[in-house]
């Protein structure tokens, strides 16, 4: 199953056919390999595609090793560099993917993939700011607005603590037609009201955005907020507890911390 990003909700997926697919099976990683020699594509590029396909099926010591044995062929190559990058994060590696990345973008800093697979590794790292510079030049290299990138670089203003920034962002988001988009808007305002000591306008936030996240993740960070600050409100009787599967939602987004908090103030 190809994982998704732990801390902001992105996917990363492949395309076959102009279809997205959110999990490769080891058959589908065979079929393309197949057609993409009968294609005639070069046998590099068969082969980092194949590696790029295993590694969607988290297939990923086997997609290291085909990537490193291309890298041995072809040392400077970029895109094999960027993609055994990618691939040590998955496997926890950042700090060996980020010595790539460094090396790639100083040689390209334009190669727009580097900048999304920087930005991963930053997340994994909680480094904020270096997520908010991998997304803007994502942003700057793209045709238009991607708003996982937006979401993105919200969360690592808010986290940065530069709430005032992140208004613009906030209205971005909820200008967008996506309901998706719209609900995260709210999570990460809730929470950045939160966060700067406005409860009674982030429990406002939290109530209006609860009706637009209805059956979406972002449920669970406003339920979250909602508690929260009715306890630092002393109105504990009218919080209603955080159901733990929106806590472990919460610890597999980087709120370890806060969760921590949640569950000690549920005793």
């Amino acid at each position: 199953m190809r994982r998704w990003s732990p801390l902001c909700d992105e996917p990363r997926t492949t395309e076959k056919g102009g279809a997205v697919r959110f999990v490769v099976t080891t058959a589908q990683c065979f079929e393309d390999l197949i057609e993409d020699v009968e294609s005639g594509e070069s046998p590099k590029t068969v082969r980092l595609h194949f590696a790029k396909n295993l590694h969607y099926g988290d297939h990923l010591a086997l997609a290291l090793e085909i990537v490193e044995t291309l890298i041995r062929e072809h040392p400077g190559d970029l895109e094999c560099l960027t993609a055994k990058a990618d691939f040590l994060n998955h496997l926890g590696r950042n700090e060996e993917a980020m010595e790539i990345l460094r090396r790639v973008l100083s040689a390209n800093p334009d190669l727009g993939k580097a900048w999304r697979v920087r930005s991963l590794v930053s997340q994994d790292r909680k480094d904020w700011a270096g997520v908010l510079e991998a997304t803007a030049n994502e942003l700057r290299l793209a045709d238009c607005r991607n708003g996982y990138l937006v979401i993105q670089q919200a969360r690592a203003l808010m986290e940065l603590g530069r709430f005032e920034e992140l208004n613009g962002l906030i209205a971005e988001l909820k200008a967008m037609r996506s309901r998706f988009m719209k609900a995260r808007a709210f999570g990460l305002q809730a929470m950045a009201l939160l966060r700067s000591g406005r409860l009674d306008e982030a429990l406002a936030v939290a109530a209006e955005g609860l009706l637009v996240a209805e059956g979406t993740a972002t449920m669970h960070e406003l339920l979250a907020v909602r508690f929260d600050a009715l306890c630092r409100l002393d109105r504990r009787r009218e919080a209603s507890p955080v159901p733990e599967r929106a806590l472990q939602w919460l610890e597999r987004r980087g709120y370890e911390d806060w969760v921590r908090h949640l569950r000690a103030q549920a005793r």
